[in-house]
């Protein structure tokens, strides 16, 4: 009997060596995932700070369709991580009536690509952003207005109640 008792001991301290052995392992996995996670919001916070000065540089003064779009894209995406309309103007450095006034246009041309594709071209020589807008908010029947409303109660465009 003592020998069985000898015989199970010594299982028993294989199998707590083991286990020591697998957590050792496992420390050492946590420690180099801790390391990789580190190196990597490193890039992305670089990386994200090269996006904000390009776009910085790029979306300043907005005077196309394009810079309209891309404006309140960026004012999406801080909407998103910010939660509050204000707080993300802020960080993109514009102010909510300049939004209002040109969202039509990025609504009807993520609502309705086809619709938005179908108007005829701004023409920077014959009318403004805030005409192009009005165009843009004229081409959108129930349907389209119905879709950019579910959009806007999703989060997918910004709750901007036009006036």
């Amino acid at each position: 009997m003592c020998a069985l008792n000898s015989y199970e001991i010594e299982r028993l301290k294989a199998l707590l060596q083991v286990e020591r052995n697998k957590s050792m392992m496992l420390g050492e996995t946590i420690s180099s995932l801790k390391q990789d996670k580190e190196l990597l919001q490193q890039e992305l916070t670089k990386k994200a700070e090269l996006i904000c000065e390009f776009l910085q540089d790029q979306l300043r003064p907005v005077k196309n369709v394009v810079g309209v779009i891309a404006r309140y894209m960026t004012a999406l995406q801080e909407f998103r991580r910010s939660v509050s309309m204000k707080v993300a103007f802020d960080r993109v450095g514009v102010d909510r009536n300049t939004i209002s006034r040109t969202a039509a246009i990025a609504e009807l041309s993520l609502a309705a690509p086809e619709v938005f594709h179908a108007l005829p071209p701004w023409d920077e020589k014959e009318e403004t952003l805030a005409h192009y807008a009005v165009r843009c908010r004229q081409a959108m029947d129930d349907n389209i207005k119905a879709k950019i409303k579910a959009m806007k109660a999703k989060g997918e465009l910004l709750p901007i109640v036009s006036k």
